[in-house]
Order: C-alpha cells, then structure tokens, then sequence
C-alpha cells in the first residue's frame, strides 16, 4: 500500500510532524508541499499507465493501483490504517494542534478533552499531556561545552 491515498496522508502527517516549531501555518505549508509532491507521482503512475500499442491506447495492468484506498492484502491494509491513525493521534496530541483547536472551536477542544478523560486506555501517551502556554515553557537546558581532542601526530618515515 506504498502507492495509495492513505500513504500519502501518512507521509503528509510524518511531515507536519517533523517540521516543528510553534508555527501551524508553515507546517501545514510545508506538509502540503510534501502531499503534492506525492500526489503528482500518484497521479504520473496514472498516466503512464497509458501504452500505445497496435495503433490505439491501451490500459496497463497497472492502471488504477496508485489511487487506491486499500488493496487486496489485508494485512497491509490494517497496517496502513493502523500507521495513518497513529501518525493522525500524533498529530493531533501536539500542544499546537490542541491550541489551535481551543481557540477556533472551544466547545470541541473540551470534548475531547472529556473523552480523553473518559477512556484513558485508548488514548496515546502524546494525547495525556496537559496543554502548555508560552508561559509556562521552560527554558532551554545550556548545552555542555566539548571538550577538545586530542591530536595524535602521525609519522610518515620509520
């Protein structure tokens, strides 16, 4: 399930994920990039699943397998779905995410908030964290200086 909707949302989500920072609106930009992307090759598969041959068009076997919701394996569909649902969880747990949602639908962030209340054991570890301010960050912990190597001079004639 590499070529399908699914993965593309996933790659799209890993890539929201690994942008960070406090800025929604240039990691949504930059996820986006990344989906487009994937979906031009997607929909290029398509294509070229086009052949011209004996003087007409003719479809490949492969045509129709990139914009797929599922396949015929199960197992990689439960796998995909079960990635797509986690990479979605951890989206949605960011300290960010759960801002933005706050102060678009409040009524929402609350009811989420209850139902993580409500079923602790379905809930990911990234979905317990108790939304942070900007005030309430801490600051960065000061990085240790390197300590200096040591140089051993080579001999070059014995």
């Amino acid at each position: 399930m590499f070529h399908s909707i699914p993965a593309l949302l996933i790659v799209g989500g890993i890539a929201y994920l690994i942008c960070g920072g406090t800025d929604t609106t240039a990691r949504y930009f930059k996820a986006g990039g990344v989906m487009l992307g994937y979906l031009s090759h997607l929909i290029l598969d398509e294509i070229y699943a086009f052949e011209w041959r004996g003087g007409r068009w003719q479809m490949k076997s492969s045509f129709g397998t990139a914009m797929k919701l599922w396949g015929s394996d199960g197992w990689s569909n439960f796998s995909t779905y079960g990635k797509l649902l986690s990479v979605g969880a951890m989206i949605m747990g960011e300290g960010n995410i759960m801002q933005h949602i706050q102060t678009i639908n409040p009524q929402l962030a609350q009811t989420i908030q209850q139902l993580q209340q409500q079923y602790p054991e379905l809930a990911f570890a990234t979905l317990r964290r108790p939304l942070r301010t900007s005030a309430a960050r801490s600051p960065p912990a000061a990085r240790p200086t390197p300590r200096p190597t040591r140089r051993i001079p080579s001999h070059a004639s014995q």
